[in-house]
């Protein structure tokens, strides 16, 4: 579960930045089932896992942009234009400011 913290935790709450938490608890999510919890949040299934020192790899060859976290790209952006919003707040360009393809027939 992603969303965003409220005041009480939700169990097994880690905090992602100051105004979002994420939790794998089971109780987590029946606590949101129960009305126990806030009101917008995203349910993410899925498994990411790197061997030891590839992610630092990955970002160094410029694999990865990271950027810090906020709550409205997370919680409040569509699926479809969270990437490209992300990026533009980052670089404070579109991303197809550097296609190769741009002006091309």
């Amino acid at each position: 579960l992603v969303y965003r913290r409220g005041p009480e935790p939700l169990p097994g709450e880690m905090a992602v930045g100051p105004e979002i938490g994420v939790s794998g608890e089971l109780a987590a999510f029946a606590a949101l089932i129960r009305g126990e919890g806030p009101a917008v949040f995203k349910l993410l299934l899925g498994c990411a896992g790197w061997a030891p020192g590839q992610l630092e790899g990955e970002i160094s060859a410029g694999g990865w942009l990271p950027t810090t976290v906020r709550a409205n790209l997370v919680l409040d952006a569509s699926v479809a234009s969270a990437w490209d919003e992300a990026y533009h707040e980052t670089v404070g360009a579109d991303p197809a400011a550097f296609s190769s393809q741009r002006g091309k027939a």
